[in-house]
């Protein structure tokens, strides 16, 4: 008998043989390969025996090379499905009020699935019954009325048989007045609005427009900064100013650095001169000979301001007076140059914002408002005063006919109430039957008996036409319905066989692959698989399920456990036994799955070989 043990400790025995592969020469393979040592026995025969299966203090076990078969398989999960499913859409619009399904129930042609809100259409209805109810009362009341007046009218008819004539004409008086009512009514409709009406509400309009111009201009501005040419006028002004500084400054300076002597005694010399000439002008006298009274005056005037325009004192003061003027005007210019440059604030621009997005409401409100002038008369105005026209028509024309006296003559504004009355009645029947209508159109019915496979949407959702509310799926054999990736799909093929295995049981069921298709989203695909259901009861849609495809079989092929094989940078191998040394065998490998590789080159069928550490 042969024994095998393996220990990570120590070599307890002296190797009987070491190669070039050896692991314990290897370092890449030495941490990760314990000593083996062998213990030999015979049998009676005296012959060694190989042992299947050994295992030392580190958990590593020893197993021979077999043949066998070997499944690929691929798992997927999958879910009870309708073999027909439908996308079922709202017809209309609104926000849901009430679902009333979930996932996996079964409906019946006609029951609710959704519902959006009524709230305010109810109201609407319940109002609108109102004004029938009260219109239908109104009807009636007058219909009782009326007859209760032929009533009258017949038991007193060999009475009013002398009267007929003057009621006749009275009668006529009021349905001509009547007629004549109806039609200016039928006028002023049809002639909608005024011309001065038009004519305010277009210049009301044109008015908004400008406003909404002006402001989107001033905004246009302010939005783009400092203007180039109000810069350049700043800057002109800050220049223009300067010079202005300049020049009153010069002057100033002249006056207070003194006069040039020479010019001081030509001063003095005029101004002598000026008093002397003042002094004779003063002296002269008007003879009306030589001098008159006009030239003596003119004289004077002219000494006078000769005098005033010798230097003073005060020219100083003026001087200065002018500089600080021209020095307070050059600060503004500059402090006006500098908020050009800075442009707006944003206070500014707000209020700019702010002008603009008025006056876009006053264009609009303008232009409703004209919109709204233009739009009369419409269809229903006009049909509805030529309703009046033929009516008071109508009881004209039966107010002027004779009647015999024997039977009731109605009264042309009661007949004409009457058919207002019937009219209005009709009307407030239609708005009804209208909003029954809306109503109806709130819920969404099952077009037919179906399982509920999925509800798109909860109670608040927004529905319309075009997204998906449920999905419902017809009677029949539930399929399975898996969602693929594109790289999933590619390893599939219709009619490939599959095993199911419904959440919740470890039943097996048989199925195949019955379809593929485009994912109804744009994303991936859609595989069914018809299943076998046998005597398994049938499970409700929707209940998942995982599935296993066998994507490749083989048999007859050389297996080893899946952790006996080992990966070194793109070195693929095996530690097998040779005698009572481990040692490395490179190998290709075929399919693996969970618990098995395929060997296809490299290891024997009996080979003993390392698993585990």
């Amino acid at each position: 008998m042969l024994t095998l043990s393996a220990t990570g400790c120590a070599q307890i025995v002296p190797r009987l043989g070491v190669t070039e592969n050896d692991p314990t020469t290897d370092p890449a393979l030495a941490a990760a390969s314990p000593t083996v040592t062998v213990k030999l026995s015979t049998d009676q025969t005296g012959a060694p025996q190989a042992p299947a299966t050994s295992s030392g203090p580190l958990g590593a076990q020893n197993v021979a090379v077999r043949k066998g078969s070997i499944d690929l398989p691929m798992s997927l999960t999958g879910r009870v499905a309708g073999s027909e499913e439908a996308q079922i859409t709202f017809p209309g619009g609104g926000k849901v009020e009430v679902i009333g399904v979930k996932p996996g129930d079964t409906v019946q042609a006609g029951q609710l699935l959704l519902q959006t809100e009524t709230t305010e259409m109810t109201k609407d209805l319940n109002a609108a019954q109102a004004r029938l109810e009260t219109a239908s009362l109104r009807l009636q009341q007058a219909q009782a009325q009326t007859q209760a007046q032929r009533n009258a009218q017949q038991r007193d008819a060999a009475k009013r048989a002398s009267d007929e004539a003057a009621r006749r004409q009275q009668a006529v008086q009021d349905a001509q007045v009547n007629l004549r009512k109806a039609q200016d009514d039928f006028d002023r409709v049809a002639a909608g609005a005024t011309s001065t009406e038009k004519r305010i509400a277009e210049a009301t309009v044109a008015t908004a427009t400008a406003t909404l111009a002006k402001a989107n201009a001033d905004l246009e501005r302010l939005q783009k900064g400092a203007n180039p040419d109000d810069v350049r006028a700043a800057e002109r002004a800050v220049a223009s100013a300067q010079t202005n500084v300049d020049t009153a400054q010069a002057e100033v300076d002249r006056l207070t650095r003194g006069p040039d002597p020479a010019v001081v005694r030509s001063a003095e010399r005029d101004v002598e001169r000026a008093q002397t000439a003042l002094k004779v002008a003063q002296a002269t006298k008007a003879d009306g000979i030589n001098v008159t009274q006009t030239q003596r005056d003119a004289l004077i005037a002219n000494a006078q301001l000769s005098l005033q325009d010798a230097p003073d004192a005060r020219d100083l003061a003026i001087a200065q007076r002018n500089l600080q003027v021209a020095k307070t005007a050059l600060d503004q210019a500059k402090e006006r140059l500098d908020l050009v440059k800075q442009g707006p604030d944003q206070g500014t621009l707000d209020a700019a914002q702010q002008a603009v997005d008025a006056a876009q409401s006053t264009l609009d409100n303008a232009q409703d408002k004209l919109d709204e002038t233009y739009s009369h008369p419409t269809a229903a105005e006009l049909r509805a005063a030529k309703d009046r026209v033929d009516l008071a028509q109508a009881a004209l024309t039966r107010a002027g006919s004779p009647s015999n006296t024997d039977i009731t003559v109605d009264d042309a504004g009661a007949a004409f109430d009457m058919e207002i009355m019937e009219k209005g009645l009709a009307q407030e029947q239609a708005n009804v039957a209208t909003l029954e209508q809306k109503l109806a159109e709130t819920k969404l019915l099952a077009p037919y008996a179906a399982v509920v496979t999925s509800v798109n949407v909860r109670v608040g959702d927004t529905v319309d036409p075009t997204h998906a509310a449920l999905t419902l799926a017809k009677p029949g054999s539930p399929v399975i319905r898996m969602d693929l990736l594109e790289q999933d799909a590619a390893k599939l093929m219709v009619n490939q066989p599959a095993t199911i295995v419904l959440d919740g049981t470890t039943a097996t069921l048989n199925a195949t692959i019955a379809n593929i298709t485009a994912n109804a989203n744009g994303s991936g695909r859609v595989a069914q698989a018809r299943v076998d259901w046998g005597s398994t009861e049938v499970p409700k849609v929707g209940r998942t399920s995982q599935v296993t495809v066998v994507l490749q079989h083989k048999d007859n092929v050389l297996l080893v456990p899946k952790k006996a094989v080992r990966t070194a940078g793109a070195r693929t191998y095996v530690q097998y036994m040779s005698g009572t040394t481990r040692r490395i065998a490179n190998v290709e490998v075929g399919i693996t799955n969970d618990q098995d590789a395929e060997i296809t080159n490299g290891l024997t069928e009996g080979q003993i070989i390392v698993v585990g550490p």
